[in-house]
C-alpha cells in the first residue's frame, strides 16, 4: 500500500474508509486488492493501539472543535496536526 504520511495518519485513527480511499487514488494497493481487503478485519484491533502508542512516544492527543462544529482529534508534536471524526 501507498499513501500520503496524512492519510496514514487518518487510516491509522480508523478514519478512512479503505475502500473510498483506493477508489480515490488516495491509497494505491500494489497486488490483489480483495487480498488487502480480507486483511482489514485483523487491521482493525490497531485502531486502539496507534493513539497509545502516540501517547507513550510523547505525542500529546487532544480533541477540539473545528470552524465547522465538527470535533478534530489533534495531535501535537512540533506542529498541530487534526483530523476530522
Amino acid at each position: 500500500m501507498t499513501m500520503s504520511s496524512d492519510i496514514a495518519h487518518k487510516f491509522w485513527f480508523g478514519r478512512v474508509n479503505l475502500m473510498a480511499a483506493l477508489t480515490r487514488k488516495q491509497m494505491v494497493a500494489k497486488g490483489p486488492v480483495p487480498k488487502v481487503l480480507k486483511l482489514l478485519p485483523a487491521i482493525k484491533p490497531s485502531y486502539e493501539m496507534y493513539p497509545k502508542y502516540l501517547v507513550e512516544n510523547g505525542t500529546r492527543i487532544q480533541r477540539a472543535r473545528g470552524k465547522s462544529g465538527r470535533f478534530l482529534i489533534c495531535t501535537v508534536m512540533l506542529e498541530r496536526y487534526c483530523i476530522s471524526t
